[in-house]
């Protein structure tokens, strides 16, 4: 709500640090909170820089500026449970990158997209080509939830499996 509240250039440098925070590696180009996020959302525009892919053997390798999940962290607390895990409240974390190349550089191939449903927990990523542009979305949603403690070795498991790809890998255009 503290931003929220912020005016003109105050809430420009609150922006810009905020992104400095999450987008480590990467020059913030520019960076604005959206003025149209629904109640209890906070939407943050920013455009990112960074030079070089990194090159690894024949191919190269693109950094994504998107923060772990984190999800044993966050939502695992520990590895065994006497009394129920109780999560009280909606987290929704969206993702939605607008990614540009130079010039001559392409993916060769895109990841499928991969998903993950358990119980309160639902997550997806995907990329996709829009024209020049390469789109990635992920999203995660924690629904408030009891996690039993006779179930929690499971809800563990299925927070450090990998999610399931959905299609066959995309070509780049």
């Amino acid at each position: 709500q503290r931003v929220r509240e912020l005016q003109g250039n105050t809430r420009k440098m609150a922006a810009r640090q905020v992104a400095q925070q999450m987008f480590a590696g990467f020059r913030v180009e520019a960076a604005t909170f959206a003025e149209d996020a629904p109640l209890g959302a906070l939407t943050l525009d920013v455009v990112l820089t960074r030079s070089g892919a990194q090159q690894d053997g024949d191919e190269f390798v693109a950094t994504l500026p998107l923060p772990a999940d984190k999800l044993v962290a966050n939502f695992g607390d520990r590895g065994e449970r006497t009394q129920p895990f109780r999560f009280p409240g909606d987290i929704a974390n969206d993702w939605e990158l607008e990614i540009t190349f130079d010039d001559g550089l392409r993916p060769r191939e895109l990841p499928g997209a991969t998903s993950l449903v358990h119980g309160p927990l639902h997550y997806l990523q995907e990329l996709r080509w829009n024209g020049s542009q390469l789109l990635l979305r992920r999203r995660m949603a924690m629904h408030p939830a009891t996690v039993p403690a006779a179930q929690f070795a499971e809800w563990m498991r299925a927070l450090l499996q990998r999610p399931r790809r959905v299609p066959p890998r995309q070509p780049a255009p």
